[in-house]
């Protein structure tokens, strides 16, 4: 008796505690304040806990959640057969307060550890991106990726065939540790630990619906698509491990892997970083002069700008085939979901961009407009 109003005050008190986060976190300076004070510890803490285990135990549990609505269904009908039956009374009983547990404490977690930073200001510094801008300044900031693109290409190190060698797995994750550490003068919350990014469970599902990596803010753990491009994954894991120090809307976590990987000593790491920047950058000229020219004319001024040298399309080629080369070589069960998952990215993405706005992956060509102001001129 003594132990079931222990736990029922414990719930109490977390969930009173939930509640009153999500009710502070409609002021963005408490939000700001959280993430600059007492995030860093739950983070850091859960962290360098999981990152003690060798798999993704955000992962697991994400699909033990999903496996629980079915179980709880089948649970409360067979209560409504077997309710006469005292054993199977006490074990429905306590599924029950187990399942109503691990929910208060995960509502907990998610409010903490994303609710509250995530509902913070741009960079946690009252950033306005630039929601317009002209197509002068963002062909002088796309030229400028181009330039830095077609001299990354040239510094990173290559074998007697012209093949990118990239690195091991170890130098590239300390290289964007430290590149991420280095702009903690900027944005201090980038400072102190980062956990190593696991390989996702089920990265094939993960390539199907088109998604790079995932943070799992219940147990601080960053996972990562196997599949990905090893060019890409630099700034893969420099994204994700912003979302880990409480950058969580995605052009923030874009911004700061570009910034970040391109001011990198480590060659790998700048291709990487200039070729994401010139990808949303390049695809936002592109819409921009669609929306401002004729077709014919759109595509005469876009065919007159600079372009990534031949290397540089040749060595993202090659990136990728290697990448499919390793999907190929791998056996996937579940293969048969693989349409399923594609359209359910579809409505996902889709959902996820109207629902973020300038929040979204392709809000980071304003953050870049705004820092990168006068560049051209420089």
């Amino acid at each position: 008796m003594i132990r079931h109003k222990i736990l029922r005050n414990i719930l109490i008190v977390t969930a009173s505690v939930t509640a009153l986060l999500i009710a502070l976190s409609f002021s963005q300076g408490f939000c700001d304040w959280y993430t600059d004070h007492i995030y860093p510890y739950p983070a850091s803490i859960l962290g360098r806990l999981t990152a003690l285990l060798p798999f993704a135990l955000g992962e697991i549990l994400m699909y033990l959640s999903i496996l629980l609505i079915p179980a709880t269904v089948i649970i409360l009908l067979l209560l409504f057969f077997l309710r006469r039956r005292p054993k199977y009374r006490r074990f429905a009983a306590i599924y029950g307060k187990t399942l109503l547990t691990a929910a208060v404490c995960m509502g907990f977690l998610y409010t903490a550890n994303w609710l509250v930073p995530f509902r913070g200001s741009v960079l946690g510094q009252q950033v306005q991106a630039e929601q317009t801008y002209s197509i002068d300044a963002l062909a002088a900031l796309r030229e400028y990726a181009v330039t830095e693109l077609n001299r990354a290409a040239e510094d990173v190190p290559r074998d007697a065939d012209g093949v990118v060698i990239m690195p091991d797995q170890e130098t590239i994750d300390s290289a964007v540790v430290r590149a991420m550490q280095q702009l903690s003068a900027e944005y201090p919350r980038l400072a102190g630990y980062y956990p190593p990014m696991k390989d996702a469970l089920c990265s094939d599902v993960l390539d199907w619906m088109n998604i790079g990596g995932f943070t799992y803010p219940f147990t601080m753990e960053l996972t990562g698509n196997r599949y990905v491009s090893r060019l890409y994954y630099p700034v893969l894991y420099a994204h994700e491990s912003s979302h880990h120090k409480g950058y969580y809307k995605e052009h923030e976590a874009n911004f700061l892997s570009i910034l970040g990987c391109s001011r990198s000593e480590e060659p790998v790491l700048r291709y990487s970083a200039y070729y994401e920047m010139y990808y949303y950058l390049d695809d936002a000229y592109r819409t921009s002069l669609l929306a401002e020219y004729e077709r014919e004319d759109a595509a005469a001024i876009y065919k007159a700008a600079a372009m990534p040298a031949g290397i540089v399309r040749t060595d993202w080629q090659r990136s990728q085939a290697e990448a499919e080369a390793r999907y190929a070589a791998d056996s996937h069960p579940l293969k048969r979901f693989s349409q399923t998952a594609e359209q359910a990215a579809e409505t996902g993405w889709s959902t996820q961009a109207k629902v973020l706005k300038e929040y979204n992956y392709g809000g980071v060509v304003g953050l870049l407009l705004q820092y990168y102001k006068g560049i051209a001129a420089r």
